[in-house]
Formats: C-alpha cells, structure tokens, sequence
C-alpha cells in the first residue's frame, strides 16, 4: 500500500491541506504522512478545529493516527474505510461545521447506503462559508457530480460558544463529470438573511443593503429575500448569503455580522461579493470552485470555469496529485475567469 506524503506548508498552507488529505486519506484507504502542518502560519501544527475533525474521523471510519494533539506539525493517518455514518458527532465550540461536511460529504456519498448525522458546532463563523451557503450552494455542486445530499439547519451556531445542530443527509451516489465550462443565464437571486438575538431592525437593515446595491443590476431577474429570525443561538449573531441560480448551480457571496460592524455593510459585503462572480462570467465562484476540484478527482474529470484561481485551489490541485498520480490539468484564462480541465 502506498504512502502519500504531503507538505503541509504548500501553496496556502493552511487546514484545508489537511481536510483534503484526509478526504483522499478515506477514499484511497492509503496511509498518509502530512509534515509542516501549518509551518508559515503564526500559530503552527494542528489548531484544535483541525484535531477534532481528524478526531470526528477516526471515530467515524476507525482507523489510526500517530501525531494527533494540538500543536503537532505532523502526522500519520490511516482510515479503515468508507461506511455509511449514522449518530450525533460534537465538533466544540465554535468550530466550523461547513469545513467538516467539505471533508465528509464527498466521502459519504462512496458508501453503500444513506448517511444521515447531526453535526455539533459552529454555523456561521469566520474563515468558512455560512451554513446557509453550503445548504444551497453546495448541494448543487455535489448534485452536479452526482450526489444527493441535504443540509437541515437545526439551529444556529455563533462564535464564541458555537452550539449550532445540523443534520447532514447524504445518499449513495456514482460520481459524474463536472462539466461546466460556463454558466446558464440567472433564473433568480436567493438572499438568505439570518439574524439571532438582536433587534428585528438588524435584519431588515441588512437585506435592505443587499437588495438596494443589486436592483439596477439585475435586469429582470427575480429576487428572492429569505429572511430569519432566531432566538435560540448560544450567542447572537448575522449572517447573509446572496446567491445566483442558474438552474444547474448556485454561487455568490457571503458575510458575517461583528460586533461594531453596521447591518448595511454586512449586507453590502455579500452583494459585491455577488456581483464580483456574476460579472466575471465564470461558472462558479472562487468558493465552490475550490470545493469543486476533489468532486472532479473523484469522478475522473471536469471542466468547470472559476471566477478566480486562488492559493487554496493550488493548494488542493497539489494534494490531489500527490494521491492520483495520473492527474492532469490545465488551466487557461478566459476573459476575467479562468478555465480548469482536469482529468486522470
């Protein structure tokens, strides 16, 4: 049996090596060396959000893992293998569950029946997508590859005491070509505004600039406002996605609410972030095209245009070829987007 060894330093340098790693990890059942966790970072090694997902895995899949506590910068892992995963799994705190469910979901989806668990965590949280992104966006792409699955959103979950429930449901599925080199024309655009434990005025104020900085834009495109209020989060908290449906795919942008940060730039934010994808032409955003690439490993091939190609999506072309050797790919500007082939 082979080992992979992967520099954890590369490209980014970040948790998403590490996410990857073990995705492929799972799927190849190879063992895998990952050295200088997080080397360029001001805090290296493995940061606890990482730890307990290695950790939600092993217990998941079985296996083993030399290395594993916080702080280490490197690592053995070896997963017995992909099994339909059932039960309720506490990630701690606030950490993300969108980042876990982009290192299980493509794994589940190779076993040979439904998987449906409870995550415990962080919902909507910095440095990953909202749940509600993921909830949309991100069941499109894997139902593009093939896979059905379902994000039910239980309850929120803010930074710092996190507590948010969402149960994953995904299905058996063959993996299939992402072929996407461009996109359909818009059918609507989705704003899912989310606000917990603070005034109803936060809310509307934050749709409000969303919807404000796209009218005039759109033409006749529909707008569809999702708004929600709730009161049952640990810790109060905002959160908005504004998404494009093409009918295939849905991509955009996102934002959180900070203490100090005004409803309208919250709002505002997710809109640029929006019409920054949309006016690039590509068929995916910078987000769901980095989460695109191991969907495309797994199913052989894909052709898929990106808004941006980013440090995190050299990181994950690297630690894909490291475990499928007979990886190509090609990428190619077009326009303000870029092309990516890949096939093996």
């Amino acid at each position: 049996m082979p080992l992979r060894v992967i520099d954890g330093s590369y490209g980014e340098g970040g948790g998403q090596i590490l996410r990857y790693a073990a995705l492929y990890a799972l799927v190849t059942g190879d063992e895998t060396h990952i050295l200088r966790i997080r080397a360029n970072r001001p805090n290296p090694g493995l940061r606890p959000q990482h730890y307990t997902l290695l950790k939600i895995m092993l217990d998941m899949f079985g296996g083993r893992a030399e290395g594993l506590s916080i702080g280490s910068t490197q690592i053995r892992l070896m997963f017995r293998g992909v099994k339909a995963v059932h039960g309720t799994y506490n990630i701690g705190t606030a950490g993300s569950i969108s980042l876990i469910i982009q290192a299980l979901a493509p794994a589940l989806a190779l076993a040979d029946s439904t998987s449906d668990l409870v995550l415990i965590g962080g919902t909507d949280v910095r440095w990953s997508p909202p749940i509600d992104y993921m909830r949309y966006a991100y069941t499109s792409l894997l139902r593009l590859a093939g896979v059905e699955a379902r994000i039910e959103v239980l309850r929120r979950g803010f930074y710092p005491k996190g507590g948010g429930k969402v149960r994953i449901v995904v299905e058996p599925g063959e993996y299939r070509r992402i072929n996407r080199p461009r996109r359909d024309e818009l059918r609507r655009v989705l704003i899912s505004s989310v606000v917990c434990r603070l005034p109803r005025h936060v809310l509307e104020r934050q749709s409000r600039a969303a919807m404000n900085l796209l009218r005039g834009r759109l033409g006749d495109v529909e707008l569809e406002v999702l708004d929600q209020m709730c009161g049952d989060s640990l810790d109060p908290g905002t959160s908005i996605v504004v998404l494009g449906d093409d009918g295939i795919l849905m991509n955009g942008g996102d934002s959180l609410g900070e203490r100090g940060k005004p409803a309208e730039r919250v709002g505002e934010e997710a809109a640029n972030q929006f019409l920054g994808w949309w006016t690039s032409g590509a068929s995916m955003d910078r987000h769901l095209g980095d989460m695109a690439i191991p969907l495309a490993v797994l199913a052989g091939s894909g052709e898929f245009s990106l808004e941006d190609f980013t440090r995190h999506m050299e990181s994950a072309l690297y630690v894909s070829k490291t475990f499928f050797e007979g990886l190509e790919y090609e990428l190619v500007r077009l326009g303000r987007a870029y092309l990516l082939r890949m096939s093996r």
